[in-house]
């Protein structure tokens, strides 16, 4: 959770009352809010506390209250409070209402059909004492007096078996999530609110991360601001080193052009000239081409 000036300041009273004291224009006498409160002569403590910020935040304030609330309430939790154990109070959110799931609307129950009235049995059923007639050649063939048909016939003529099967067909299709849109619709419905559920109250750490930041910057055990300032200083400090050992070394390379310098004189301009012969040149050079033999 991200440090709260202020919750910090309201949980801990007496860290806002030194805070009262102390951003007075001047410096505490000691005597103030805190001493009434807690008992405690405060003579001096301005001084100390405004140099311990100044190092901190790098500035040049004199006075206590040149630094903001927020600042003073870091300051003093980084110094003093993380040692101590002290905490702030983050506000607490307010309670968001949970998500109802979606009442599923119950299936449709289908009426048992009515019962068949028990009827009288046929009249061929005289025959069904009578021994059964079958087939030697084929054992496996029913016939209409044997005991299979006989049984069949029975039991369903009586209704035996009926209610059965017409419980299997409702149960099929109450499972079945292709019998209507409605269905398919209600299944989606009950699997996006449990996902839902699922993901209520959950965070992005980013809190975390912000809470472990910001303590490891108050516990670096290095100054921030005095690292950057000789950082920004060394390019200047070793240039001025390089120049030192340079003198050292090789002297002082320009004292002579320095202490006898050349007298400066204008140079005289330059006089004409005279056209040399071309005609000559011409008559001996074609003279030596003409001489030539091929």
């Amino acid at each position: 959770m991200a440090f709260n000036s202020e919750q910090y300041l309201k949980k801990n009273q007496d860290v806002a009352d030194w805070y009262t004291d102390g951003s007075q224009a001047g410096l505490h006498g000691g005597d103030g809010v805190y001493n009434k409160k807690h008992g405690t002569n405060t003579a001096g403590w301005e001084k100390g506390w405004v140099k311990d910020m100044n190092k901190r935040y790098g500035t040049n304030h004199s006075d206590m209250g040149q630094f903001s609330r927020d600042q003073y309430a870091k300051h003093h939790y980084a110094k003093y409070g993380l040692r101590e154990g002290r905490t702030w109070e983050a506000p607490t959110p307010p309670p968001q209402p949970k998500p109802q799931p979606k009442p599923q609307p119950k299936p449709k129950s289908i009426p048992a059909p009515p019962k068949p009235q028990k009827q009288a049995p046929p009249k061929y059923q005289s025959f069904i004492p009578q021994k059964e007639i079958e087939n030697p050649k084929s054992p496996r063939r029913r016939y209409a007096g044997g005991r299979d048909f006989r049984d069949s016939l029975n039991n369903a003529q009586n209704g035996i078996g009926f209610e059965e099967q017409a419980q299997r067909e409702l149960s099929f299709q109450d499972a079945s999530t292709a019998q209507s849109s409605q269905a398919s619709s209600d299944i989606f419905n009950k699997y996006a609110n449990a996902n839902r559920m699922a993901q209520f109250g959950r965070s992005d750490g980013s809190s975390i991360s912000n809470k472990y930041v910001f303590n490891a910057a108050q516990s670096n055990p290095l100054d921030v601001v005095e690292l950057d300032k000789h950082i920004r200083k060394a390019p200047l400090y070793h240039e001025a080193k390089s120049e030192v050992a340079g003198l050292q070394t090789y002297g002082d390379k320009y004292r002579f052009s320095r202490e006898n310098a050349l007298a400066w004189s204008q140079p005289e301009p330059m006089t004409g000239f005279t056209a040399p012969d071309f005609s000559s040149i011409y008559d001996k050079t074609k003279n030596d081409i003409d001489s030539i033999k091929i």
